[in-house]
């Protein structure tokens, strides 16, 4: 059940997120399409998940009551652990899927190529679509875009399972330079 909670009212304990990340981009959103998810608090109010939604709508938006689903946790702790830790981000190819449902036009158009918006309530340039899912822009879309379309098949799919690390080459543990010149 989600009750309307006063946030003054709210209580937040330790945390263990520093970096809160854009909450100013969030408060932006939130503004936008709305607060779609509630944030989460005890029966005696205290936090337990939805510290960058409160703080979107509490500091950012001014607003003095939120939408809040109380939950009765063994643990605090626990409840940020859940709502943090089991969320999966998304793949780049899957942001640029994404950017390419949300842009306003078909073929990343302007106001002077005369192309015609994909659906009514698509509003997004491909700039603010790819803001939106974390790619800095319509340069980081363009980017993203060529790599999952053109990248190596390789590096592709280690970018898709978060492993996007370049591998070392394996090295002997016996393997020393001769002399200076292979240093």
């Amino acid at each position: 059940m989600t009750n309307e909670v006063n946030i003054a009212d709210i209580q937040i304990g330790p945390r263990h997120r520093k970096d809160l990340g854009d909450i100013d981009g969030l408060a932006a959103s939130i503004k936008e399409v709305g607060l779609l998810q509630p944030i989460g608090v005890t029966p005696e109010n205290v936090l337990v998940f939805g510290e960058r939604r409160l703080r979107a709508c509490g500091e950012i938006l001014g607003w003095t009551v939120i939408p809040a689903r109380v939950v009765n946790l063994r643990s605090i702790m626990e409840g940020e652990a859940a709502e943090n830790g089991s969320r999966k981000d998304y793949t780049p190819s899957e942001k640029v899927a994404l950017v390419d449902a949300l842009r306003s036009f078909r073929h990343g158009g302007d106001r002077r190529s005369g192309q015609t918006r994909t659906c009514e309530v698509e509003r997004l340039t491909v700039d603010q679509a790819a803001k939106r899912v974390g790619l800095g822009g319509k340069d980081g879309y363009k980017r993203a875009k060529v790599v999952v379309e053109r990248g190596v098949p390789e590096l592709v799919d280690a970018m898709e399972r978060g492993k996007s690390g370049w591998p070392s080459p394996p090295r002997s543990p016996s393997w020393r330079p001769r002399n200076s010149a292979e240093c």
